[in-house]
């Protein structure tokens, strides 16, 4: 089951203040966290899998607002490089096979989800990064190590990927 549709949090390292601030942090982050690593992963298991990795990283981490910009680029560092370490070790590893009644069906938001997952990997991250979760070109290039034209050029051709797929599903 997806982490966002859990009611309560899988056992968390102990707290050493003793506080509920493990479980707030589990609580503020796990969701954005299982998210992005589905949409980057495509496979559900592997994203509970990073978010379940780097869940003790968001616990140690100094208490900041979840808006607050340093904090944000540094979740979604940590996300992207669980997700790109997943990807290095599944390399030559079957793909995962899609979960039954998980086809694209008439619904809009279904169909664009199934595109997102049919794109190649060099321009899915970029997309998801840049358009699906915001972040400005110039992070999205830091963050997958690639120049911000690189990054721009990539989503262009997701876009134009995504547009195909579309049409041709409608």
């Amino acid at each position: 089951m997806p982490w966002s549709e859990l009611d309560d949090p899988p056992s968390l390292p102990p707290d050493p203040a003793g506080s509920r601030s493990a479980e707030k942090a589990y609580r503020v982050h796990a969701a954005r966290v299982y998210t992005v690593a589905l949409r980057l992963l495509g496979d559900p298991a592997g994203a509970e899998a990073v978010t379940h990795e780097i869940l003790p990283q968001i616990v140690r981490r100094p208490a900041l607002a979840p808006d607050e910009s340093p904090h944000r680029s540094w979740l979604y560092r940590v996300t992207v490089n669980a997700v790109l370490a997943r990807r290095r070790a599944r390399a030559g590893a079957p793909a995962p096979r899609p979960e039954p009644g998980a086809t694209a069906g008439p619904n809009p938001g279904i169909q664009f989800e199934a595109a997102i997952r049919g794109l190649p990997e060099v321009c899915r991250d970029p997309f998801v990064l840049a358009d699906v979760e915001g972040l400005p070109v110039a992070e999205v290039a830091s963050l997958i190590g690639v120049s911000a034209a690189e990054v721009r050029d990539r989503l262009h051709q997701a876009r134009l990927r995504l547009r195909a797929a579309l049409r041709s599903a409608s």
